[in-house]
């Protein structure tokens, strides 16, 4: 199993890699690279992303406000599928899965 800690650069967005690069030098896909990280982030790993989905890039913070642009990009994102979600869960009876 590829450890992607490795193979990521600490600091902050500006020093992210992109998924494409990644891919390259794991000798993966993109679709990989995404569930290595996936998975590095459900054991604990705080990895942030850079918030440009056509070029996104992955780092490890240096320090916590490193990781503050990623968490409230997260954040946005969060509050806009659950808006999104809600008109589809009041058609369900307010079915949650």
């Amino acid at each position: 199993m590829i450890d992607i800690l490795q193979y990521l650069p600490t600091g902050n967005m500006e020093n992210a890699i992109s998924q494409s690069a990644l891919a390259a030098l794991l000798r993966v896909d993109k679709r990989t690279v995404r569930a290595l990280v996936y998975r590095a982030r459900c054991k604990g790993a705080v990895i942030c992303s850079t918030p440009d989905a056509v070029n996104c890039g992955y780092y490890l913070p240096e320090c916590p406000a490193d990781a503050v642009p990623y968490v409230r990009f997260q954040q946005a994102r969060i509050r806009s599928a659950r808006l999104a979600l809600r008109s589809a869960e009041l058609y369900t009876g307010g079915e949650k899965a």
